[in-house]
């Protein structure tokens, strides 16, 4: 995998400085690990799809992790989207079984398993660039077209909005609530946003061999459906791979991943296997 850039959001900054503020640091710190790991199960869920990241940018409702839907198969997306808040919960789980086994751990536990919680419930709202609104959108892009995606993305984007920002004008009467403020004007902004920009790319292959050395060969069966970008997943640095193309169980032709520089060259990532010209 390349190396990947960390960026920051002003937005990301100023949070930071409320929760310090506000004398919670330590909770703070908490959201930043979950929203770590949060991130990471969307990149192990991408990199498997066969999408590679070059960038991420950290805001105070995660890590902005995604790519311009043009390339970006739907059922990818959904599946991308849905990772992180599922292991958010995974590790909420996880903590409360240890609570009834060690209750002492409790004291050690509960700010990370709340901000757990919290994040995976608010990432499924269903908002850009939140994981809900991505899963939404990848729903509309499998029924209809992305300029209804869109305009549905911003709707429901401008409603939230309106309906997070008077939740804090009624707290101002009680206990004013930053975060609703801020979180109402987050999303406000993604709203004028005509067409989602992202930081994922295919995955693209470069050679890896040492002609001084000797490596084994793994013969692997693959869909003639299957997308070209997709071929990448299963190379790794041990074992030289020869790919099998099949169709209803029959094999149709065959190729070994040095030809993925030139496969790679000549045709479209999304093109599916069967395209690629063969003797």
């Amino acid at each position: 995998m390349k190396s990947i850039k960390i960026k920051t959001s002003i937005l990301f900054w100023v949070f930071c400085l409320v929760y310090i503020a506000m004398g919670k640091a330590l909770l703070f710190v908490n959201y930043m690990l979950v929203l770590f790991i949060h991130e990471y199960a969307h990149a192990f869920v991408a990199y498997r799809l066969g999408y590679q990241i070059t960038n991420i940018k950290v805001i105070p409702f995660g890590i902005s992790l995604n790519m311009q839907s043009s390339k970006l198969n739907p059922k990818d997306q959904i599946l991308i989207a849905i990772a992180g808040p599922l292991i958010n919960l995974a590790c909420v789980v996880i903590l409360v079984a240890l609570w009834w086994v060690l209750p002492i751990s409790y004291n050690y536990t509960n700010l990370f398993c709340f901000a757990s919680l919290t994040t995976a419930l608010f990432n499924f709202i269903p908002c850009f660039p939140l994981d809900g609104g991505r899963v939404l959108m990848g729903f509309v892009d499998l029924k209809s077209t992305k300029k209804l995606s869109y305009k549905l993305c911003t709707i429901v984007n401008l409603i939230f909005a309106t309906l997070i920002f008077s939740m804090f004008i009624v707290s101002i009467f009680f206990s004013p609530n930053i975060s609703m403020l801020l979180v109402s004007v987050f999303i406000f902004c993604n709203s004028l946003i005509k067409e989602p920009q992202s930081n994922y790319e295919f995955l693209t292959y470069s050679n890896k061999f040492d002609k001084k050395q000797s490596y084994p060969i793994k013969q692997v069966a693959v869909e003639y459906t299957l997308p070209i970008y997709k071929l990448c997943t299963y190379v790794n640095n041990n074992v030289l791979v020869h790919f099998v193309v099949m169709q209803n169980s029959k094999p149709i032709f065959s190729f070994y991943e040095t030809q993925l520089n030139k496969i790679y060259h000549q045709y479209s990532p999304t093109q599916q296997v069967c395209e690629i010209k063969h003797n």
